[in-house]
């Protein structure tokens, strides 16, 4: 009887090591992952690959900075045409943020023909779907992503999926970095578990 009682807590401590193993294992690895991805996205947004395109592609919200190297790029030729992506601001709906591109560059300057607004995406993935659809209907082929430097990564891969070639031009700013970094690392996890379990959301929250 001593003896079973004995192998059989031996063999509940056996399993509970075992276990502990793997969740350590577990933790190690995915720990180990997100290093390399916040790695990716640092040295990713200090990658500027900007050359001749069909199209700039200023993704939303249009924030000063954003605007000003957009503005840059268009004003060194890099591409004829610029498109301001972004619907309707949380928290003034009467107003999207492709507009709010649009009211910005035209004021600097950038003629209102060369300016294309796509106001209905409301996250990064839908800013790659309905880009997809205007760039076909305008027989651009290629475009130059202007973001902030954290988020071109997710940026670039998402637009990827969706069958356009792009180039990215990083946006380099200081204040709120290491918010905005760990915004796109929670992003990329959620993109993980939407194509795991194929879920048909394309925004949720403006990610």
């Amino acid at each position: 009887m001593r003896e079973n009682l004995l192998l059989k807590n031996t063999r509940s401590i056996i399993r509970r090591l075992r276990w502990r193993r793997i969740v350590l294992v577990a933790l190690g690895v995915w720990l180990i992952a997100e290093i390399i991805l916040i790695f990716a996205i640092y040295i990713y947004g200090r990658t500027n690959d900007a050359q001749s395109s069909d199209v700039i592609i200023l993704l939303g919200p249009p924030l000063e900075r954003r605007v000003t190297h957009t503005l840059e790029l268009w004003r060194h030729g890099f591409a004829p045409f610029i498109l301001c992506t972004g619907g309707a601001y949380e928290h003034l709906p009467t107003l999207t943020q492709a507009q709010d591109c649009y009211d910005q560059l035209t004021a600097a300057g950038v003629p209102s023909h060369a300016v294309v607004l796509e106001d209905a995406s409301l996250s990064t993935e839908e800013n790659a779907i309905y880009a997809r659809e205007i760039m076909n209907a305008h027989g651009w082929q290629t475009g130059i992503l202007v973001s902030d430097a954290t988020h071109l990564l997710r940026a670039q891969w998402l637009f990827s999926r969706y069958g356009m070639e792009t180039f990215v031009s990083p946006v380099m700013f200081s204040d709120g970095y290491w918010q905005a970094l760990g915004r796109e690392v929670i992003a990329f996890h959620w993109q993980l578990v939407k194509d795991i379990f194929r879920l048909p959301i394309t925004h949720i929250s403006g990610v």
